[in-house]
């Protein structure tokens, strides 16, 4: 039913198996084993919340930054930080660096819960960069620039970890 309704909105059908597939994942996961269940088709396809919808758009987002930095021949790599480092930046450069400690934790405690948590822990910091900064191509400040180019490849990277443990496809395009 998920691909159904999906294939009503998406011109590739690749495409909307692999969102419905993250939605339904994602909605399962969220609630962890201990408790039942009443899944909702229409939050499970929300595209903002906590949602594996949400998810995979904030990778198909740093995906589409990268694909432009590519273009304006920006390279995306490490750079350090800027001496007054922008707290949009300093949020996601620290939900970045938590991947590993989150994943011990889930693994520690058994629990895709966990995971999926940090997943949209993930996300959410992603998009109020995303939402709250000058677009990386567009940055006038080299440093920042460079810096900014590296922190979503950065993302992009964890976030499609996180994905892939999760069974969520992390797609280049929705």
């Amino acid at each position: 039913r998920l691909v159904a309704r999906l294939e009503e909105r998406m011109e590739d059908r690749e495409a909307a198996r692999s969102v419905a597939v993250g939605a339904a994942r994602y909605y399962m996961l969220k609630f962890g084993n201990t408790q039942p269940i009443t899944f909702d088709f229409d939050e499970a396809l929300r595209t903002t919340g906590e949602t594996g919808v949400y998810l995979q758009y904030a990778h198909v987002r740093a995906s589409g930054i990268l694909r432009r930095c590519a273009t304006a021949g920006i390279v995306a790599r490490p750079a350090p930080p800027p001496e007054d480092l922008p707290r949009p930046d300093r949020d996601l450069a620290l939900a970045l660096a938590s991947h590993p400690r989150a994943l011990a934790a889930a693994a520690a405690d058994l629990s895709a819960q966990a995971v999926a948590k940090h997943a949209f822990e993930l996300a959410t910091a992603f998009s109020t960069f995303y939402d709250n900064t000058t677009p990386v191509v567009q940055e006038a400040d080299d440093a920042l620039r460079a810096w900014r180019a590296g922190l979503v490849a950065a993302s992009r990277a964890v976030l499609a970890d996180t994905l892939g443990i999760l069974g969520i496809p992390a797609l280049e395009r929705i």
